[in-house]
């Protein structure tokens, strides 16, 4: 019983490690873009939209 408790605190820890470098990444790719997900130039930019749409 102990060892399953444990290995599903460690699953629960590398999701939110996970999650927690997902959104890091989505924070810092994101940043120079505005709220339609056009850089300053006006122009589309998808390179985060792989980090922007990822589910916590």
């Amino acid at each position: 019983m102990s060892e399953l408790n444990l290995k599903r605190k460690t699953e629960a820890k590398k999701r939110t490690l996970k999650r927690r470098q997902a959104v890091t990444r989505s924070l810092y790719m994101n940043d120079d873009l505005d709220e339609d997900g056009l850089d300053q130039e006006g122009e589309e930019d998808d390179s985060a939209c792989i980090y922007s749409r990822s589910k916590p």
